[in-house]
């Protein structure tokens, strides 16, 4: 069975020493849900909380 994971070449691409430790943590972390986190956010999205910011601000909203 192959990998679902996919691969992401960086050979164009100059990362400093931090940036491509923080990549390589976050492409090496495994996948979960959250049922808890699904709940906030679609109850956060009911109420209207943002409506009427962009979608950026949205999302900072619904993470605080």
């Amino acid at each position: 069975m192959r990998s679902s994971s996919p691969t992401i070449t960086t050979t164009h691409i100059n990362m400093t020493p931090r940036i491509s430790r923080l990549r390589r943590i976050s492409m090496e972390a495994s996948h979960r849900i959250s049922a808890e986190r699904a709940l906030l956010i679609t109850d956060f999205y009911k109420n209207h909380q943002a409506f009427g910011d962009s979608t950026p601000v949205q999302l900072a909203k619904a993470f605080r």
